[in-house]
């Protein structure tokens, strides 16, 4: 008998062993060759033991074939070819561990829905994932790719994408295939620019561009009618994409830490926004029309270059989070008072002088910040605070008679520097509050 014949009936004999294997048998050995194939991994399965007892693999109680690995952490630095035989397989998530790449064989997992590669070792897009058309959700954050492939647009029934935090320069054309997809995410990449097919994606909700090297957005971004979230905090964008006013179902503008020095008047077509973050950029003032955004429930302000606030300010009612902190503001407009909503308010580092008496129109205020301004006085209406329990007001250069007053009334206020003494107490103007009561203030009673 030859070499050939003897072989010829050896692969015979294997192949009628596989398939005399049970679907269970099948898919236990297979999930046993992700724990044999990684010697040092930290799994701690016992081979003894029934497949559905392991820890991370989960099992339909009919069939008992396997729908899900959760095999997070587990030091695993490569999968069996094996893999390919849970044909069952709807969930497999590898996240945290040190794949460099993925079998061919994967691809035959063709009910696969869910796959999670975050914070691994990926320098190349798998190609196999080209092959998962039925992936609902697909996580490969926190690698070191550096491309996507064409081959993205074959998965026509993603909603949710994750490539944040790789080293990406730009998005494949075919992105705009992906025409089911909610959730787009591609923070901390090197992205300079978006290609004009992300305007076919009309189904997404969220875009989170956070952390990238964009400067401009495409005009095709206007067919978005879906998008509510877009966060392009820390890019280098010096003025408001002409695109984002016509973007009207947003409801969450996320612009922190850009270079941008004014607002166009079109923001105020953005009336269903609630959160706005204007944060770490260059403005010297805001449009009238910023008062259009009456649905805003928070809209922060800090470090900018602001020396004033537009009167229309007043029109936004449900503010609840109003951060205006580290500006060049010297007073605040009347109209602040209408703002019955408001719970937080930050108007530290600036210079005001004053503040006006509708001040105490914001009765549902929990705290204040007004460290480090020039205040001199207080209106008699800072009395109303029934709600207030944080309040800072240090570095001012008001009498000690009003600190001393302001201890009295706010026992929890940060007023005073450590060791100040203690002035005459005047309270006349500062008695019609409920929280008023005797305060030993440095060892000594007020009265």
């Amino acid at each position: 008998m030859t070499y050939t014949k003897i072989l010829a009936i050896l692969m015979l004999l294997v192949g009628r062993s596989i398939a005399a294997q049970t679907p269970r048998e099948l898919d236990s050995a297979s999930v046993w060759a992700i724990y044999s194939s990684n010697p040092g991994n930290t799994l701690g399965w016992d081979n003894t033991q029934p497949y559905n007892t392991w820890e991370g693999v989960s099992v339909f109680n009919n069939s008992g074939r396997v729908w899900e690995l959760l095999l997070n952490g587990k030091n695993i630095l490569s999968i069996p070819e094996a893999i390919g035989n849970l044909s069952f397989l709807l969930t497999l998530s590898l996240a945290a561990n040190q794949l460099t790449t993925l079998p061919v064989e994967l691809g035959a997992t063709i009910f696969l829905t869910n796959l999670e590669l975050s914070e691994n070792r990926l320098t190349s897009f798998p190609a196999v994932i080209g092959k998962l058309t039925h992936l609902e959700t697909l996580d490969v954050s926190s690698n070191q790719l550096t491309t996507i492939p064409a081959e993205i647009g074959r998965l026509a029934s993603l909603m949710y994408f994750d490539i944040s935090k790789n080293q990406l320069t730009s998005l494949p054309n075919e992105i705009g295939d992906l025409t089911r997809l909610n959730h787009l995410y591609a923070s901390s990449n090197q992205l300079s620019s978006l290609t004009p097919e992300i305007g076919k994606l009309f189904d997404l909700t969220t875009l989170n561009l956070m952390e990238n090297q964009l400067s401009g957005l495409p005009d095709e971004m206007v067919t978005l009618t879906s998008l509510t979230q877009l966060k392009l905090y820390k890019n280098q964008f010096t003025s408001v994409p002409s695109v984002i006013p016509r973007i009207t179902s947003l409801t969450s503008l996320d612009l922190t830490l850009n270079q941008i020095s004014s607002l166009p008047v079109e923001i105020g077509s953005l009336t269903s926004l609630t959160d706005l973050n204007l944060v770490g950029n260059q403005l010297s003032m805001l449009p009238v029309e910023i008062g259009n955004l009456t649905s805003l429930t928070t809209l922060s302000l800090s470090f900018n270059h602001l020396t004033s606030l537009p009167e229309e300010l007043g029109n936004l009612t449900a503010l609840l989070y109003l951060p205006i902190s580290n500006n060049s503001l010297s007073s605040i407009p009347a109209s602040i008072g209408k703002l019955t909503s408001l719970a937080f308010l930050n108007l530290s580092m600036n210079r005001l002088t004053s503040l006006p008496p509708e001040i105490g129109g914001l009765i549902y205020l929990t705290e204040l910040d007004l460290d480090n301004n020039r205040l001199t006085s207080l209106p008699i209406e800072f009395n109303s605070f029934s709600y207030l329990d944080q309040l800072y007001i240090r570095s001012n250069f008001l009498p000690p008679a009003v600190t001393t007053a302001l201890l009295l009334q706010y026992p929890f206020a940060d007023v005073l520097p450590q060791n100040a003494p203690v002035a005459n107490l005047r309270l006349e103007s500062y008695q019609n509050i409920q929280k008023l009561r005797s305060w030993d203030l440095l060892g000594r009673s007020a009265r």
